[in-house]
């Protein structure tokens, strides 16, 4: 059997997205089959993606039914599937589910988890759950697009929802990279928080000259790229201020549905 006899708590939410999310009590904990790993789940963060998957957005993947909510976090492996390495049991690990889905894969907003293994990074025990439940999902977007960049010559790019954990992280990394940045926000406090982290070019998506401020920016800075979060109808906005033959990559819905 794919399941235990003992039983956990976990968050779920089922292929009909009318049916909402729900805290199971007595959800089954699942051992994990061959290349899998059940990790006793210590912390986990709520990602934009995370409340996409709640609200339905995203669909599930894998058959096991209802389906876990929860994309990263962080714990310890409790029991290894045959063809999983042995130095992975016992070992605290950093893990995000959307690395290598499988039909068996469930978690991770639960007590225990069922993943394939290569979804795991093994931690040091210095490191804390708490500081590395969050350690994937935004390093290796940004990591996307910084191969996405180099591999098309491109030296400058437009991010919206610029002022969110990966936006501010972003930051950063374009300064050591060398890369013009135009950091699209949607609340004027939103500027100070990115001006202290080094973003030189900041324009506010509600602001009336909005158009206007970046058409000239992308004009600038020969901005030929995007890394749109918001969605709806800002990525419209967006192509209308970029140069000829620019292109758009969406990673996110959070201003919904265009309409």
């Amino acid at each position: 059997s794919t399941w235990d006899f003992f039983y956990m708590k976990a968050v779920v939410r089922y292929s009909d997205p009318t049916k909402g999310c729900m805290l199971l009590e007595g959800a089954p904990i699942p051992l994990p089959p061959a290349e899998h790993v059940q990790i006793k789940v210590m912390a986990s963060p709520i990602n934009p993606c995370d409340e996409s998957f709640c609200l339905g957005k995203y669909k599930p993947h894998g058959k096991v039914e209802p389906h876990a909510c929860g994309y990263e976090g962080s714990g310890i492996i409790t029991l290894i599937g045959e063809g999983v390495p042995k130095e992975y049991l016992n070992k605290r690990v950093a893990f995000y589910r959307a690395l290598k889905y499988t039909d068996a894969s469930f978690g991770v907003w639960s007590q225990y988890a069922v993943l394939h293994y290569s979804t795991c990074i093994i931690l040091d025990d210095s490191m804390s759950f708490e500081d590395t439940c969050g350690m994937l999902i935004n390093p290796l977007t940004i990591f996307g697009f910084l191969e996405i960049m180099k591999k098309k010559g491109y030296k400058s790019m437009i991010h919206t929802a610029a002022a969110s954990s990966l936006g501010k992280m972003l930051v950063g990394v374009c300064l050591s990279e060398g890369i013009d940045l135009v950091c699209v926000i949607r609340r004027e406090e939103q500027r100070k928080t990115l001006e202290s982290l080094g973003a030189k070019y900041i324009i506010n998506q509600n602001d009336s000259s909005f158009e206007k401020d970046l058409k000239l920016l992308a004009e600038k800075l020969n901005c030929q790229i995007a890394f749109d979060a918001v969605g709806a109808e800002l990525t419209a906005r967006l192509f209308a201020c970029m140069p000829p033959k620019s292109k758009i990559y969406m990673y996110g819905q959070l201003g919904g549905d265009y309409k």
